[in-house]
Protein backbone atom coordinates (compact mmCIF):
# COMPACT_ATOMS: atom_id res chain seq x y z
CA UNK A 1 0.00 0.00 0.00
CA UNK A 2 2.88 2.44 1.03
CA UNK A 3 5.96 1.20 -0.99
CA UNK A 4 6.83 2.88 -4.60
CA UNK A 5 6.03 -0.44 -6.20
CA UNK A 6 2.74 -0.23 -4.69
CA UNK A 7 0.10 2.27 -4.44
CA UNK A 8 2.88 4.76 -2.76
CA UNK A 9 0.44 5.85 -0.52
CA UNK A 10 2.62 8.52 1.63
CA UNK A 11 5.64 7.85 -0.48
CA UNK A 12 7.59 10.89 -2.24
CA UNK A 13 10.19 10.66 -4.95
CA UNK A 14 12.35 13.19 -6.05
CA UNK A 15 13.53 12.08 -9.03
CA UNK A 16 12.96 15.09 -11.84
CA UNK A 17 13.83 12.53 -14.67
CA UNK A 18 10.98 10.39 -13.53
CA UNK A 19 8.34 12.81 -13.49
CA UNK A 20 8.51 14.04 -16.78
CA UNK A 21 9.76 10.67 -18.44
CA UNK A 22 6.03 9.76 -17.83
CA UNK A 23 3.83 12.41 -17.07
CA UNK A 24 5.64 15.76 -18.55
CA UNK A 25 7.11 18.87 -16.43
CA UNK A 26 4.53 19.79 -13.63
CA UNK A 27 5.47 23.49 -14.34
CA UNK A 28 3.62 23.17 -17.53
CA UNK A 29 0.05 21.94 -16.29
CA UNK A 30 -2.41 24.59 -14.65
CA UNK A 31 -3.19 23.59 -11.09
CA UNK A 32 -7.23 22.90 -12.11
CA UNK A 33 -5.96 20.33 -13.97
CA UNK A 34 -3.28 18.52 -11.81
CA UNK A 35 -6.26 18.61 -8.92
CA UNK A 36 -8.58 16.78 -12.22
CA UNK A 37 -5.55 14.30 -12.46
CA UNK A 38 -4.99 13.84 -8.73
CA UNK A 39 -8.78 13.63 -7.95
CA UNK A 40 -8.47 11.05 -10.68
CA UNK A 41 -5.28 9.21 -9.30
CA UNK A 42 -6.70 8.88 -5.75
CA UNK A 43 -10.02 7.73 -7.08
CA UNK A 44 -8.22 5.16 -9.08
CA UNK A 45 -5.36 4.02 -7.33
CA UNK A 46 -6.52 4.85 -3.78
CA UNK A 47 -9.79 4.20 -3.40
CA UNK A 48 -11.37 1.58 -6.07
CA UNK A 49 -8.15 -0.75 -6.59
CA UNK A 50 -7.83 -1.26 -2.68
CA UNK A 51 -11.47 -2.11 -2.37
CA UNK A 52 -11.10 -4.46 -5.06
CA UNK A 53 -8.35 -6.13 -4.31
CA UNK A 54 -9.34 -6.32 -0.51
CA UNK A 55 -12.63 -7.87 -1.55
CA UNK A 56 -10.51 -10.25 -3.98
CA UNK A 57 -12.65 -9.41 -7.32
CA UNK A 58 -11.04 -11.27 -10.08
CA UNK A 59 -9.29 -13.70 -7.55
CA UNK A 60 -6.69 -10.40 -7.62
CA UNK A 61 -5.25 -11.52 -4.17
CA UNK A 62 -3.00 -14.12 -6.64
CA UNK A 63 -0.91 -11.60 -8.25
CA UNK A 64 0.63 -7.98 -6.85
CA UNK A 65 -1.72 -5.29 -6.55
CA UNK A 66 0.41 -2.78 -9.23
CA UNK A 67 2.29 -4.49 -11.59
CA UNK A 68 2.86 -4.38 -15.66
CA UNK A 69 3.06 -8.72 -15.98
CA UNK A 70 -0.09 -10.99 -16.69
CA UNK A 71 -0.10 -13.96 -14.92
CA UNK A 72 -1.93 -17.45 -14.97
CA UNK A 73 -4.66 -18.58 -13.38
CA UNK A 74 -2.64 -19.87 -10.41
CA UNK A 75 -0.77 -16.38 -9.97
CA UNK A 76 2.45 -17.75 -12.01
CA UNK A 77 4.40 -15.16 -14.62
CA UNK A 78 2.19 -16.10 -17.88
CA UNK A 79 4.70 -17.87 -19.92
CA UNK A 80 4.20 -17.49 -23.30
CA UNK A 81 6.49 -19.65 -24.86
CA UNK A 82 3.94 -22.38 -24.08
CA UNK A 83 1.04 -21.21 -26.13
CA UNK A 84 3.37 -19.82 -28.91
CA UNK A 85 3.99 -22.01 -32.56
CA UNK A 86 7.22 -21.71 -35.08
CA UNK A 87 6.04 -18.38 -36.16
CA UNK A 88 5.43 -16.92 -33.04
CA UNK A 89 1.53 -16.79 -33.07
CA UNK A 90 -0.73 -18.58 -30.90
CA UNK A 91 -1.26 -21.93 -30.72
CA UNK A 92 -4.86 -22.62 -29.41
CA UNK A 93 -4.36 -25.79 -28.86
CA UNK A 94 -1.42 -25.33 -26.33
CA UNK A 95 -3.31 -22.10 -24.80
CA UNK A 96 -6.25 -24.44 -23.83
CA UNK A 97 -4.30 -26.68 -22.17
CA UNK A 98 -1.81 -23.92 -20.51
CA UNK A 99 -4.81 -21.62 -19.33
CA UNK A 100 -6.03 -18.58 -19.55
CA UNK A 101 -4.43 -15.21 -18.57
CA UNK A 102 -5.02 -13.18 -15.47
CA UNK A 103 -4.57 -9.46 -14.96
CA UNK A 104 -3.13 -7.76 -12.16
CA UNK A 105 -5.54 -5.60 -10.49
CA UNK A 106 -3.46 -2.09 -11.31
CA UNK A 107 -3.60 -3.37 -15.25
CA UNK A 108 -7.25 -3.76 -15.17
CA UNK A 109 -8.48 -0.94 -12.88
CA UNK A 110 -6.12 1.42 -15.13
CA UNK A 111 -7.43 -0.44 -18.51
CA UNK A 112 -11.42 0.53 -17.05
CA UNK A 113 -10.58 3.89 -16.44
CA UNK A 114 -8.74 4.73 -19.45
CA UNK A 115 -11.76 3.34 -21.63
CA UNK A 116 -13.66 5.41 -19.62
CA UNK A 117 -11.68 8.49 -20.30
CA UNK A 118 -11.34 7.81 -24.09
CA UNK A 119 -14.81 7.69 -24.42
CA UNK A 120 -15.06 10.65 -22.09
CA UNK A 121 -12.76 12.93 -24.54
CA UNK A 122 -15.00 12.48 -27.76
CA UNK A 123 -17.97 13.34 -25.73
CA UNK A 124 -16.57 16.49 -23.83
CA UNK A 125 -14.74 17.60 -27.37
CA UNK A 126 -18.38 17.64 -28.72
CA UNK A 127 -20.61 19.50 -26.41
CA UNK A 128 -17.83 22.16 -24.69
CA UNK A 129 -15.75 22.73 -28.23
CA UNK A 130 -17.92 21.12 -31.05
CA UNK A 131 -18.78 24.39 -32.58
CA UNK A 132 -15.24 26.31 -31.99
CA UNK A 133 -14.38 23.31 -33.87
CA UNK A 134 -16.42 23.31 -36.76
CA UNK A 135 -15.77 26.90 -37.10
CA UNK A 136 -11.48 26.85 -37.21
CA UNK A 137 -12.55 24.11 -40.55
CA UNK A 138 -13.92 27.37 -42.10
CA UNK A 139 -11.13 30.36 -41.28
CA UNK A 140 -8.01 30.38 -42.53
CA UNK A 141 -5.38 32.41 -40.97
CA UNK A 142 -5.56 35.96 -42.82
CA UNK A 143 -9.61 35.30 -41.55
CA UNK A 144 -8.09 35.57 -37.84
CA UNK A 145 -8.31 39.70 -37.81
CA UNK A 146 -8.64 39.78 -33.72
CA UNK A 147 -5.54 37.69 -33.25
CA UNK A 148 -2.16 39.60 -32.68
CA UNK A 149 -0.34 37.00 -33.89
CA UNK A 150 -1.82 35.69 -36.87
CA UNK A 151 -2.09 38.92 -38.05
CA UNK A 152 1.81 39.63 -37.82
CA UNK A 153 2.14 36.22 -39.42
CA UNK A 154 -0.01 36.80 -42.49
CA UNK A 155 2.97 38.48 -43.90
CA UNK A 156 4.69 35.55 -44.23
CA UNK A 157 4.38 33.03 -46.78
CA UNK A 158 2.32 30.01 -45.80
CA UNK A 159 3.60 26.35 -46.54
CA UNK A 160 1.63 24.99 -49.19
CA UNK A 161 -1.05 22.11 -48.53
CA UNK A 162 0.52 19.93 -50.96
CA UNK A 163 3.92 19.98 -49.04
CA UNK A 164 2.12 18.06 -46.11
CA UNK A 165 0.53 15.78 -48.50
CA UNK A 166 3.88 14.97 -50.14
CA UNK A 167 5.35 13.94 -46.98
CA UNK A 168 2.35 11.87 -45.74
CA UNK A 169 2.25 9.97 -48.75
CA UNK A 170 6.36 9.69 -48.95
CA UNK A 171 6.19 8.39 -44.99
CA UNK A 172 3.21 6.14 -45.90
CA UNK A 173 4.71 4.42 -48.54
CA UNK A 174 8.06 3.91 -46.85
CA UNK A 175 6.16 2.93 -43.90
CA UNK A 176 4.51 -0.01 -45.71
CA UNK A 177 7.15 -1.23 -47.91
CA UNK A 178 9.38 -1.49 -44.26
CA UNK A 179 6.11 -3.69 -43.19
CA UNK A 180 5.63 -5.74 -46.28
CA UNK A 181 9.69 -6.46 -46.52
CA UNK A 182 9.40 -7.73 -42.98
CA UNK A 183 6.06 -9.26 -43.66
CA UNK A 184 4.81 -8.00 -40.48
CA UNK A 185 2.84 -5.59 -40.45
CA UNK A 186 0.01 -5.09 -44.22
CA UNK A 187 -0.54 -1.42 -45.86
CA UNK A 188 -4.13 -1.89 -44.97
CA UNK A 189 -3.29 -1.86 -41.23
CA UNK A 190 -0.69 0.63 -41.88
CA UNK A 191 -3.76 2.84 -43.55
CA UNK A 192 -6.11 2.35 -40.73
CA UNK A 193 -3.78 3.00 -38.07
CA UNK A 194 -3.10 6.69 -39.88
CA UNK A 195 -6.89 7.22 -40.46
CA UNK A 196 -7.21 6.88 -36.59
CA UNK A 197 -4.88 9.06 -35.61
CA UNK A 198 -5.84 11.99 -37.81
CA UNK A 199 -9.85 11.92 -36.71
CA UNK A 200 -8.49 11.58 -32.97
CA UNK A 201 -6.03 14.06 -32.88
CA UNK A 202 -8.68 16.93 -32.86
CA UNK A 203 -10.05 15.49 -28.83
CA UNK A 204 -6.75 15.04 -28.23
CA UNK A 205 -4.53 18.48 -28.58
CA UNK A 206 -7.96 20.42 -27.54
CA UNK A 207 -7.43 18.15 -23.87
CA UNK A 208 -3.65 18.75 -24.00
CA UNK A 209 -4.02 22.38 -25.67
CA UNK A 210 -6.60 23.50 -22.72
CA UNK A 211 -4.88 21.12 -19.72
CA UNK A 212 -0.54 20.51 -20.53
CA UNK A 213 -1.40 17.09 -20.04
CA UNK A 214 -0.93 14.51 -22.67
CA UNK A 215 -3.26 11.45 -22.88
CA UNK A 216 -3.79 10.36 -26.59
CA UNK A 217 -5.73 7.61 -27.60
CA UNK A 218 -3.31 4.99 -27.01
CA UNK A 219 -6.48 2.76 -25.67
CA UNK A 220 -8.36 2.70 -29.09
CA UNK A 221 -5.06 1.54 -30.86
CA UNK A 222 -4.76 -1.24 -28.65
CA UNK A 223 -8.73 -2.39 -28.87
CA UNK A 224 -8.12 -2.01 -33.43
CA UNK A 225 -4.93 -3.92 -33.06
CA UNK A 226 -6.44 -6.88 -31.04
CA UNK A 227 -9.16 -6.60 -33.94
CA UNK A 228 -6.94 -6.69 -36.79
CA UNK A 229 -3.55 -8.64 -35.49
CA UNK A 230 -5.41 -11.19 -33.17
CA UNK A 231 -2.96 -13.99 -32.25
CA UNK A 232 0.17 -12.13 -33.50
CA UNK A 233 2.13 -10.36 -30.82
CA UNK A 234 5.49 -9.69 -33.30
CA UNK A 235 3.20 -7.27 -35.84
CA UNK A 236 1.74 -5.82 -32.94
CA UNK A 237 4.71 -4.63 -31.66
CA UNK A 238 5.47 -2.99 -34.59
CA UNK A 239 2.01 -1.96 -35.18
CA UNK A 240 2.23 -0.38 -31.47
CA UNK A 241 5.36 1.95 -32.24
CA UNK A 242 3.27 3.16 -35.76
CA UNK A 243 0.24 3.89 -34.00
CA UNK A 244 1.95 5.75 -30.56
CA UNK A 245 4.62 7.23 -32.29
CA UNK A 246 2.51 8.58 -34.74
CA UNK A 247 -0.08 10.24 -31.82
CA UNK A 248 2.74 11.76 -30.24
CA UNK A 249 4.68 13.22 -33.40
CA UNK A 250 1.32 14.51 -34.46
CA UNK A 251 0.82 16.01 -31.28
CA UNK A 252 4.83 17.24 -30.70
CA UNK A 253 4.54 18.66 -34.49
CA UNK A 254 1.46 20.96 -33.62
CA UNK A 255 3.29 22.49 -30.82
CA UNK A 256 6.48 23.39 -32.18
CA UNK A 257 4.41 24.80 -35.27
CA UNK A 258 1.99 27.09 -32.34
CA UNK A 259 5.37 27.65 -30.66
CA UNK A 260 6.75 28.91 -34.28
CA UNK A 261 3.75 30.96 -34.41
CA UNK A 262 4.47 32.61 -31.12
CA UNK A 263 8.04 33.17 -31.99
CA UNK A 264 7.64 35.12 -35.19
CA UNK A 265 9.05 32.26 -37.48
CA UNK A 266 8.47 32.55 -40.77
CA UNK A 267 6.71 28.82 -41.77
CA UNK A 268 8.33 28.19 -44.42
CA UNK A 269 11.58 28.16 -42.64
CA UNK A 270 10.41 26.34 -39.19
CA UNK A 271 8.95 23.61 -41.69
CA UNK A 272 12.39 22.04 -42.72
CA UNK A 273 13.80 21.98 -39.64
CA UNK A 274 10.62 19.88 -38.03
CA UNK A 275 11.12 17.56 -40.79
CA UNK A 276 14.96 16.55 -40.20
CA UNK A 277 15.04 17.56 -36.77
CA UNK A 278 13.17 13.86 -35.77
CA UNK A 279 15.52 12.37 -38.58
CA UNK A 280 18.58 13.59 -36.53
CA UNK A 281 17.01 12.23 -33.36
CA UNK A 282 15.84 8.69 -34.86
CA UNK A 283 19.51 8.09 -35.89
CA UNK A 284 20.80 9.44 -32.44
CA UNK A 285 18.33 7.16 -30.33
CA UNK A 286 18.94 4.63 -32.15
CA UNK A 287 22.59 4.51 -31.65
CA UNK A 288 22.66 5.20 -28.19
CA UNK A 289 20.16 2.13 -27.78
CA UNK A 290 22.82 0.14 -29.88
CA UNK A 291 25.74 1.27 -27.65
CA UNK A 292 23.88 0.63 -23.94
CA UNK A 293 22.42 -3.15 -24.99
CA UNK A 294 26.29 -3.56 -26.06
CA UNK A 295 27.70 -1.69 -22.70
CA UNK A 296 25.78 -2.35 -19.62
CA UNK A 297 24.90 -5.69 -18.36
CA UNK A 298 21.82 -7.41 -17.81
CA UNK A 299 19.92 -3.97 -19.60
CA UNK A 300 16.13 -4.54 -19.44
CA UNK A 301 16.26 -7.19 -16.72
CA UNK A 302 15.27 -7.18 -13.39
CA UNK A 303 19.26 -7.94 -12.48
CA UNK A 304 19.97 -4.59 -13.21
CA UNK A 305 17.24 -2.37 -11.19
CA UNK A 306 19.01 0.83 -12.33
CA UNK A 307 18.41 0.15 -16.24
CA UNK A 308 14.85 -1.86 -16.19
CA UNK A 309 13.16 -0.54 -19.23
CA UNK A 310 9.47 -0.14 -17.48
CA UNK A 311 8.14 1.16 -21.20
CA UNK A 312 9.48 -2.19 -22.61
CA UNK A 313 8.93 -4.61 -19.78
CA UNK A 314 4.58 -3.04 -20.50
CA UNK A 315 5.14 -3.16 -24.04
CA UNK A 316 5.99 -6.74 -24.02
CA UNK A 317 2.84 -7.53 -21.67
CA UNK A 318 0.75 -5.33 -23.89
CA UNK A 319 1.25 -7.17 -26.80
CA UNK A 320 0.63 -10.29 -25.11
CA UNK A 321 -2.89 -9.11 -23.82
CA UNK A 322 -4.45 -7.53 -26.91
CA UNK A 323 -3.19 -9.74 -29.26
CA UNK A 324 -1.70 -12.98 -28.51
CA UNK A 325 -4.71 -13.49 -26.56
CA UNK A 326 -6.81 -10.75 -27.92
CA UNK A 327 -9.59 -8.44 -26.83
CA UNK A 328 -12.41 -10.67 -27.23
CA UNK A 329 -10.96 -13.57 -25.90
CA UNK A 330 -9.68 -11.24 -22.08
CA UNK A 331 -12.81 -8.67 -22.13
CA UNK A 332 -15.38 -10.74 -24.64
CA UNK A 333 -18.71 -11.61 -22.95
CA UNK A 334 -17.61 -15.18 -21.40
CA UNK A 335 -14.39 -13.33 -19.26
CA UNK A 336 -14.46 -11.97 -15.69
CA UNK A 337 -13.35 -8.81 -17.22
CA UNK A 338 -16.02 -7.86 -19.56
CA UNK A 339 -17.35 -5.52 -16.39
CA UNK A 340 -14.08 -3.64 -17.99
CA UNK A 341 -16.10 -2.13 -20.97
CA UNK A 342 -18.71 -0.34 -18.95
CA UNK A 343 -16.18 2.29 -19.02
CA UNK A 344 -16.89 2.90 -22.50
CA UNK A 345 -20.00 4.07 -21.01
CA UNK A 346 -19.57 5.46 -18.09
CA UNK A 347 -17.28 8.09 -19.30
CA UNK A 348 -19.87 9.55 -21.49
CA UNK A 349 -22.06 9.86 -19.31
CA UNK A 350 -20.56 11.67 -16.36
CA UNK A 351 -19.47 14.12 -18.94
CA UNK A 352 -23.17 14.99 -20.13
CA UNK A 353 -23.73 14.74 -16.37
CA UNK A 354 -20.89 17.31 -16.09
CA UNK A 355 -21.41 19.49 -18.93
CA UNK A 356 -25.81 19.82 -17.76
CA UNK A 357 -25.06 21.01 -14.55
CA UNK A 358 -22.68 23.81 -16.22
CA UNK A 359 -25.28 24.86 -18.30
CA UNK A 360 -27.72 25.25 -15.46
CA UNK A 361 -25.65 26.09 -12.62
CA UNK A 362 -23.62 28.68 -14.34
CA UNK A 363 -23.41 31.20 -11.27
CA UNK A 364 -21.16 27.97 -9.91
CA UNK A 365 -18.05 28.57 -11.38
CA UNK A 366 -16.37 25.69 -10.38
CA UNK A 367 -18.61 23.30 -12.33
CA UNK A 368 -16.53 24.27 -15.84
CA UNK A 369 -13.27 23.03 -14.23
CA UNK A 370 -14.79 19.33 -13.71
CA UNK A 371 -12.60 17.70 -16.53
CA UNK A 372 -13.82 13.82 -16.59
CA UNK A 373 -11.24 13.12 -19.40
CA UNK A 374 -8.80 14.10 -17.37
CA UNK A 375 -9.84 12.46 -14.11
CA UNK A 376 -10.70 9.28 -16.18
CA UNK A 377 -6.94 9.36 -18.18
CA UNK A 378 -5.07 10.64 -15.07
CA UNK A 379 -3.76 7.21 -14.59
CA UNK A 380 -3.25 6.33 -18.73
CA UNK A 381 0.70 6.29 -17.46
CA UNK A 382 0.56 3.32 -14.72
CA UNK A 383 1.64 0.80 -14.14
CA UNK A 384 4.77 1.59 -16.68
CA UNK A 385 5.12 4.30 -14.47
CA UNK A 386 5.50 3.61 -10.63
CA UNK A 387 2.65 5.25 -8.60
CA UNK A 388 4.90 7.31 -6.25
CA UNK A 389 5.32 9.78 -9.21
CA UNK A 390 2.24 11.00 -9.12
CA UNK A 391 2.00 12.48 -5.48
CA UNK A 392 5.41 14.21 -6.19
CA UNK A 393 4.13 15.49 -9.56
CA UNK A 394 1.01 16.99 -8.09
CA UNK A 395 3.23 18.24 -4.79
CA UNK A 396 5.57 19.98 -7.23
CA UNK A 397 2.44 21.50 -9.52
CA UNK A 398 0.88 22.41 -6.06
CA UNK A 399 3.96 24.55 -5.25
CA UNK A 400 4.97 26.11 -8.28
CA UNK A 401 1.29 26.32 -10.00
CA UNK A 402 -0.77 27.25 -6.65
CA UNK A 403 1.48 28.94 -3.80
CA UNK A 404 4.21 30.53 -5.91
CA UNK A 405 1.57 31.72 -8.94
CA UNK A 406 -0.80 33.41 -6.09
CA UNK A 407 1.93 34.95 -3.86
CA UNK A 408 5.09 35.37 -6.26
CA UNK A 409 3.03 35.91 -9.75
CA UNK A 410 5.76 38.22 -11.01
CA UNK A 411 8.45 35.41 -10.36
CA UNK A 412 6.40 32.67 -11.58
CA UNK A 413 5.66 34.44 -14.93
CA UNK A 414 9.52 35.57 -15.34
CA UNK A 415 11.08 31.90 -14.51
CA UNK A 416 8.59 29.23 -13.80
CA UNK A 417 8.95 27.85 -17.69
CA UNK A 418 13.00 28.91 -17.27
CA UNK A 419 13.13 26.54 -14.14
CA UNK A 420 11.41 23.63 -15.93
CA UNK A 421 13.36 23.99 -18.75
CA UNK A 422 16.71 24.01 -16.50
CA UNK A 423 15.73 21.15 -14.67
CA UNK A 424 15.02 19.08 -18.03
CA UNK A 425 18.77 20.33 -19.34
CA UNK A 426 20.28 19.69 -16.30
CA UNK A 427 19.14 16.08 -15.98
CA UNK A 428 20.01 15.06 -19.61
CA UNK A 429 23.42 16.86 -19.33
CA UNK A 430 24.08 15.43 -15.72
CA UNK A 431 22.98 11.54 -16.80
CA UNK A 432 25.35 11.68 -20.11
CA UNK A 433 28.36 12.37 -17.52
CA UNK A 434 27.06 9.81 -15.16
CA UNK A 435 27.21 7.31 -17.78
CA UNK A 436 30.53 7.87 -19.79
CA UNK A 437 32.29 9.50 -16.61
CA UNK A 438 31.21 7.16 -13.65
CA UNK A 439 29.41 3.74 -14.51
CA UNK A 440 31.30 3.07 -17.64
CA UNK A 441 34.21 2.85 -15.57
CA UNK A 442 32.57 1.05 -13.16
CA UNK A 443 32.62 3.94 -10.64
CA UNK A 444 29.45 2.94 -8.62
CA UNK A 445 27.26 5.47 -6.49
CA UNK A 446 28.23 4.65 -2.91
CA UNK A 447 26.06 2.18 -1.18
CA UNK A 448 23.29 3.80 0.86
CA UNK A 449 20.05 2.27 2.48
CA UNK A 450 18.27 5.38 1.01
CA UNK A 451 19.05 4.15 -2.45
CA UNK A 452 18.23 0.61 -2.58
CA UNK A 453 15.03 -1.24 -2.28
CA UNK A 454 14.89 -2.18 1.35
CA UNK A 455 11.45 -4.09 1.14
CA UNK A 456 11.97 -7.68 0.12
CA UNK A 457 8.04 -8.11 -0.06
CA UNK A 458 7.97 -5.74 -2.79
CA UNK A 459 6.48 -7.26 -5.31
CA UNK A 460 4.64 -9.83 -3.65
CA UNK A 461 1.40 -10.98 -3.59
CA UNK A 462 -1.71 -10.68 -0.76
CA UNK A 463 -0.32 -14.09 0.42
CA UNK A 464 3.71 -12.15 0.84
CA UNK A 465 4.26 -14.72 -2.38
CA UNK A 466 6.81 -13.21 -4.74
CA UNK A 467 5.43 -14.86 -8.08
CA UNK A 468 7.67 -16.70 -10.31
CA UNK A 469 7.12 -18.51 -13.25
CA UNK A 470 5.59 -21.63 -12.72
CA UNK A 471 8.96 -24.40 -13.97
CA UNK A 472 10.88 -22.57 -11.18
Amino acid sequence: ITGANGLSIGALQFDWNAWVSFLDSPIFVPFWAHVNIFVGFVLAIWIVLPIFYYTNIWESQKMPIMTNRAFDIDGYYYDTSKVLDNNSRLNETAYNVYGEMRLPLGFAVVFGFTLAGFSAAIVHTILYHGKSCVEQFRISLSDQKNDVHARLMSHYAEVPEFWYYILFVVSLILGTINGYHNELLSGHVLLITMTLNIIFIVPNAIIMATTGFPIGSIILSYVIGSLLLAGNPLSFTIYEAYSIGCQNKILIFLILLKTAHYMKIPPRISFPFLIICPIIASIVSYTTAIYLFNHIPNICTRQNPQWRCLATETSYSLSVIWTLIGVVRLFGPKSMYSSVLYGLIIGPILTIISWFLCKKLPHIKWLVLINFPIILLAVHALPTAPAAEYPSWFLVGFIFNYVIYRHAHGWWKKYAYIFSAAMNCGVAVCGILITFALQNNHISFPQWWGTEDVCPLAGANYSGVIPTYHDL
